[in-house]
């Protein structure tokens, strides 16, 4: 696992937090739809494609 974190946000390998939005990018490879994403349900985010 690697984390960074600088004066606007903080991620842990494939997901990101903007701290001034508060919201998380997620830039998972082969990402499928699935019931068990309202762990996010709750949270803005967005999704970054494959590539």
């Amino acid at each position: 696992m690697r984390a960074s974190e600088d004066s606007q946000s903080l991620g842990v390998t494939w997901i990101a937090f903007d701290k001034r939005t508060h919201g998380f990018t997620l830039s998972i490879p082969q990402w499928r739809p699935d019931w068990r994403n309202i762990f996010f349900s709750n949270t803005p985010y967005e999704l970054v494609p494959n590539g």
